[in-house]
């Protein structure tokens, strides 16, 4: 059994870390699409 102050730190840490993971998770796929895009640049301009 917690206490009712430990369990409210344990919801706002848990609260905490899925905000965090999910910020991680949206700058990672926005890594992905401006290195997808480089990539096809690149790909393009060595072409001409």
């Amino acid at each position: 059994m917690m206490t009712n102050k430990q369990r409210k730190l344990y919801k706002k840490m848990q609260y905490s870390n899925e905000s965090k993971a999910s910020k991680v998770d949206e700058l990672r796929a926005k890594r992905r699409k401006l290195e997808k895009t480089k990539d096809q640049l690149s790909k393009n301009q060595a072409k001409k």
